[in-house]
């Protein structure tokens, strides 16, 4: 049977990932004298992103994966936020080309020991629901820079915090168990016998145990995996019983 885990991703969580990512951002701004318009951060959801075609891979400790997209006019706009809205030319498209690689280095390197790797795809996985995964967004005008994230990357980035469990109340437990009810196997007795024997039993024969009348009987847990205590068997009024007795020697 195959099983996955399914993996939600709370608010808090999406606000630290989005927090780490501007802080690894915050060196190429200062650089650049750039900076997004807004960053948008949300849990991948099933579909969508169907239609999402990396262009650049980073993989990190732990395989930790990021894959970035973008539009070809990013670079327009990237180019227009340096160099003013004037026509562009060889010095600003190559400027602006040199700021869109360190910004894809500077997202893809915030995971711990990330290195780029080759285009390689997402597995289909990572678009199921629950799977963890998170869809980040750079916005520089009407153009977005997209980093896909799976589940080990946004671990890498926004660790889930320790659940803190309130302590549980003393409990007394003769008090909270003492009503439930057992069946406790008696152990009569036990032979061996082989398949002939076996298919010759009739109806009024008599099989001996091996045990003496006067033995103490093995009282069982209700799983009859071990013995709790040894018991004589007697009577009490017109019922069989069972009278606790010292382990035998």
């Amino acid at each position: 049977m195959h099983t996955r885990p399914y993996i939600l991703l709370s608010d808090s969580r999406l606000a630290a990932l989005r927090a780490a990512l501007e802080a690894a951002l915050r060196p190429w701004q200062q650089a650049w004298g750039l900076a997004p318009e807004r960053i948008e951060c949300v849990a991948l959801r099933s579909g969508a992103a169907a239609l999402w075609t990396p262009r650049a891979a980073f993989e990190g400790a732990g395989a930790a994966r990021a894959w970035l997209a973008w539009p070809d006019e990013l670079g327009g706009a990237l180019e227009r936020a340096l160099c003013g809205a004037a026509p562009g030319t060889g010095l600003a498209q190559a400027l602006a080309g040199r700021a869109q690689e360190a910004l894809l280095q500077a997202l893809g390197t915030a995971l711990p020991s990330g290195q780029r790797v080759g285009a390689l795809a997402p597995a289909r996985e990572l678009y199921a629901a629950g799977s963890g995964a998170a869809l980040v967004q750079l916005h520089f005008g009407r153009q977005a820079l997209a980093i896909l994230l799976d589940h080990a990357a946004v671990a890498a980035l926004a660790p889930a915090a320790a659940a803190a469990l309130a302590p549980l109340p003393p409990c007394e437990l003769q008090a909270a168990v003492g009503a439930a009810t057992l069946a406790l196997p008696v152990q009569l007795g036990s032979i061996a016998l082989d398949l002939a024997d076996l298919m010759a039993v009739r109806v009024g024969d008599v099989i001996r145990l091996g045990r003496s009348a006067e033995q103490p009987l093995p009282v069982l847990a209700p799983d009859g995996a071990s013995i709790l205590f040894h018991a004589h068997l007697g009577k009490v009024g017109r019922a069989f019983a069972v009278q606790a007795a010292p382990a035998p020697v």
